[in-house]
């Protein structure tokens, strides 16, 4: 079994996950550092370093968001070339500062 490279032109990557619309989407919403203001406690947020992937669940999101978080989340990674990284999911409420530090880097 080889070893996964890290992959030096990676671009950190946050994506929605939101159902305002009436259907569960998930939508690109930035890329390399990114400011905490684009986080929205009405959804869920799917962060990318390339190393760990994120999912921060607001204050706000509905039940059906808060449902569907991981499987979204496992569904990104088995598209990318870093399937295996592990995943963190954090409450708005119980975020660490690490993890703010990290979007906004």
């Amino acid at each position: 079994e080889e070893e996964e490279e890290d992959d030096p032109d990676f671009v950190k990557s946050l994506f929605r996950l939101s159902d305002a619309s009436g259907d569960l989407q998930m939508t690109k919403e930035g890329e390399g550092s990114i400011g905490r203001d684009k986080l929205d406690e009405n959804d869920v947020f799917i962060f990318d370093t390339g190393k760990a992937l994120y999912v921060w669940i607001g204050n706000g999101t509905s039940s059906a968001e808060q449902r569907n978080a991981l499987s979204y989340a496992h569904k990104y990674l088995q598209g990318t070339k870093h399937p295996l990284i592990s995943v963190t999911c954090y409450r708005q409420s119980a975020t660490p500062d690490s993890f703010y530090n990290e979007l906004e880097k």
